[in-house]
């Protein structure tokens, strides 16, 4: 079985659809680039479902203020790293848990993606 995308182009950097990933995960939603940016929804093999907002394929779940990142939130990128922790103006500020891919977790104060003090 192959991953596909069903949808309409918008234009040629902006979408929308529904792509089938292998894993049996689906995504609905906005695409840029070629990423799921906008708004979607995106769900996991359990059933378990994320609906919000992604930027360049990745996804905060968390406090807003000002329609920026802002207190308590997850960030899940793209890549498969995740921020975990305090939120500043979209950037983590302050202690946070920092999971790789690889599932190795460190804890740090970070300021602008910046690990400032270790623990």
């Amino acid at each position: 079985m192959e991953a596909k995308r069903v949808g309409e182009l918008q234009s040629r950097y902006r979408s929308k659809g529904h792509y089938s990933l292998l894993n049996d995960h689906d995504y609905v939603g906005e695409y840029r680039d070629g990423q799921m940016h906008g708004h979607g929804t995106y769900t996991f093999a359990s059933g378990e479902q994320y609906e919000g907002e992604w930027r360049d394929g990745d996804h905060y779940v968390g406090e807003w203020r000002d329609n920026k990142q802002n207190g308590q939130g997850t960030l899940f990128t793209a890549d498969g790293f995740q921020f975990i922790g305090e939120w500043k103006d979209d950037s983590p500020d302050g202690k946070c848990a920092f999971i790789k891919p690889d599932g190795e977790k460190e804890v740090a104060v970070i300021r602008d993606f910046q690990i400032i003090e270790e623990e």
